[in-house]
């Protein structure tokens, strides 16, 4: 990952306002955590593997298949048809290609404890939302919000 020490921004995240970069400390408690049996039980996660949150030999499969220029549309649609309900969140500081135009569309804000925490639109078992001043790890950034997000949508209640 390549890092602008002056700003502390990554590869991944255009500007960083919120929380800093992710320090190795906090990795190494994450993964601890996510390496727990009775964790990975509860996510439904093989507890025989071991979790990493960076893997060389993902990243050199994605490169070979050529993963990152494929598009998720044909895949979340199938999910959609099934009645599988689908989650897209991004940081409003999240750094991709699309992000302008798709900032751009009309969206209503949500809030978390009566707070602006960011933008969303829904649209049948689809629900998009935005996360202000959070970078491409989002949860990292906006812990609070974050949470908030994923409660309501598991619950089925709107952002």
């Amino acid at each position: 990952m390549l890092n602008n020490a002056n700003q502390g921004s990554t590869h991944m995240t255009a500007s960083r306002n919120a929380a800093p970069p992710i320090s190795v400390t906090m990795r190494l408690e994450i993964k601890k955590h996510l390496n727990h049996k009775d964790v990975q039980a509860l996510l439904g996660v093989d507890v025989s593997s071991t979790y990493t949150s960076c893997s060389d030999k993902v990243g050199i499969d994605f490169s070979i298949n050529l993963d990152m220029t494929k598009g998720a549309t044909e895949h979340v649609g199938a999910l959609l048809e099934r009645g599988v309900r689908v989650l897209i969140y991004v940081g409003t500081y999240d750094w991709w290609s699309g992000n302008a135009e798709f900032s751009a569309l009309p969206l209503r804000e949500w809030t978390a404890d009566g707070k602006r925490a960011g933008k969303t639109c829904a649209a049948g078992a689809l629900t998009f939302t935005t996360v202000d001043a959070a970078g491409h790890p989002v949860p990292y950034d906006k812990p609070q919000q974050s949470l908030e997000m994923v409660k309501r949508w598991i619950a089925g209640q709107p952002l």
